[in-house]
């Protein structure tokens, strides 16, 4: 970290005379670098993992816990603060489709933060031909849902689907709402799993099921 302290120097010049005197030394901190990873397409309602990292010239700083500032929406304004190590995780779900461009900051535990980097994320509308696409780049994924129209556009996507060539899960993640008038019946090869308050309901195959 920064600091500042004072070394007693002596000089000895070649006639082997003798001078010395007080330096100052001023030692500044260098701010960490950060970087970023993630998918680069995604569904909306799909749960996205991202994998931030802080890499810091400082051992200490290194070992130490860093601040990161993520903005999601690509306003150029935090949304979250995560505090973690030198690499972390974090999960985010986009609501809705369109081109958003993540941003992150790394502060160390001196108060140095990075240049920002991003990530750009092209976030698609659930149908089911988005879906077979999502599924074929990431295989199963996990999504987040908190209306019954969100809920049947993820289950009706799922119905669409065709047979895939091998076996895949879509977990659909319910909100506190009420959910009701979907049949969900995937095809062959694809599980759904249903997890709400009320526990949790894995549907296999081409076996019909009233949400």
């Amino acid at each position: 970290g920064p600091f500042t302290t004072s070394r007693r120097v002596r000089v000895i010049d070649d006639d082997l005379g003798i001078n010395s005197g007080w330096a100052e030394i001023t030692v500044t901190n260098v701010a960490p670098t950060v970087t970023v990873s993630g998918p680069s397409t995604g569904l909306a309602s799909q749960a996205l993992t991202f994998t931030f990292g802080a890499s810091d010239p400082s051992a200490a700083d290194q070992g130490g816990a860093f601040s990161y500032a993520i903005d999601w929406d690509g306003d150029r304004s935090p949304d979250q603060i995560v505090r973690g190590p030198s690499s972390v995780m974090v999960t985010h779900v986009y609501n809705g489709p369109g081109t958003t461009t993540a941003w992150v900051t790394a502060t160390d535990k001196d108060g140095g933060t990075s240049p920002a980097v991003s990530s750009t994320v092209d976030v698609l509308a659930v149908t089911g031909a988005n879906l077979q696409t999502v599924l074929s780049q990431q295989g199963s994924i996990t999504t987040e849902v908190t209306t019954n129209d969100q809920a049947q556009s993820l289950v009706n996507a799922v119905n669409a689907l065709p047979a895939p060539s091998t076996p895949i899960t879509v977990t659909l993640n319910l909100g506190a709402g009420t959910y009701s008038g979907t049949t969900a019946s995937p095809p062959a090869g694809v599980t759904l799993v249903l997890v709400g308050s009320g526990g949790t309901t894995t549907i296999v195959g081409s076996s019909p099921a009233l949400l």
